[in-house]
């Protein structure tokens, strides 16, 4: 043969299963090319593919074990919500326990985006509080921006025990929105 075989080694969860030889200056690294290579010509310290199958077999089922008694002990609860065209606010604030975090904006509003960034860096923090962002569209929720007298961009209002506990217009931080929650 004029073309050398590869060497491929594949990694997975720290092990590695040998494919094909390898021609080094006309020696074979792994047995012949005309042999299929086993974990035996690898040397001892090679675990065989029944062990490697074994311990992937493990992994997966400890993975799906863990990964199932994260979801059962929290639900995924987004904690950043977009109210909807023709969605009703009074779902998420009736009945609810937790702080909801009102943000009026509009997509043409620059400072609106700006704090659409901060609240994406708060909500990992509002959600650890057990609390909800609530964005509301005033170009779509024309009523609830006049119900909610908000008459500038982007207006923050912090709603918890039935009713409105906190109010900021123009671009709030994201240690005021934390404090909000806590």
């Amino acid at each position: 043969m004029n073309n050398p075989s590869v060497l491929c080694l594949l990694m997975f969860c720290g092990f590695a299963t040998v494919q094909t030889g390898c021609h080094a200056g006309g020696e074979m690294l792994f047995g012949s090319t005309d042999a299929p290579i086993t974990s035996a010509d690898a040397g001892p310290d090679f675990p065989s593919t029944a062990d490697i199958e074994e311990q992937l077999n493990r992994a997966v089922e400890q993975d799906v074990m863990l990964t199932a008694t994260r979801t059962e002990s929290r639900a995924q609860v987004p904690a950043l919500i977009t109210l909807s065209a023709g969605d009703d606010l009074a779902r998420y604030l009736q009945g609810s326990h937790r702080r909801v975090i009102l943000d009026f904006y509009a997509d043409w509003c620059g400072p609106c985006r700006q704090q659409a960034r901060v609240l994406h860096d708060v909500e990992h923090a509002v959600s650890d509080a057990d609390a909800l962002i609530v964005k509301i569209n005033v170009d779509q929720h024309q009523d609830l921006a006049e119900t909610f007298s908000v008459n500038a961009l982007p207006t923050l209002m912090l709603y918890g025990d039935r009713k409105i506990l906190q109010r900021k217009t123009g671009l709030t931080s994201a240690s005021v929105l934390k404090s909000w929650v806590r």
